[in-house]
């Protein structure tokens, strides 16, 4: 299974393996080998974009105080995992001294 960096790193590469390819093929005059690995090349750069901003999503994520588990939003209360809000800080707080 591969990591979030490793599946953008395998999509530039591809994607520059194909516009290689896409270069010789038009030199050796195959119009339709050069379309198809364009093609090819053209999605690969438009996969790996798009899980460079998965990517930063997902590390602009911040995490509940509670249970750590992530969501989207600083401001967002309560935390969809442990249902937990601001106001539930320090009604727990105050409860434990």
């Amino acid at each position: 299974m591969l990591s979030l960096e490793e599946a953008i790193k395998h999509c530039e590469e591809v994607a520059e393996l194909n516009e290689e390819c896409t270069r010789i093929y038009k030199e050796q005059g195959d119009a339709i080998a050069a379309c198809s690995c364009y093609e090819c090349a053209k999605d690969h750069r438009q996969l790996a974009d798009w899980l460079k901003e998965l990517k930063a999503y997902k590390d602009a994520r911040v995490g509940c105080e509670y249970c750590k588990h992530k969501y989207r939003e600083i401001h967002e209360r309560p935390c969809s995992l442990c249902k937990r809000n601001f106001v539930d800080m320090f009604e727990i707080e105050e409860d434990g001294e």
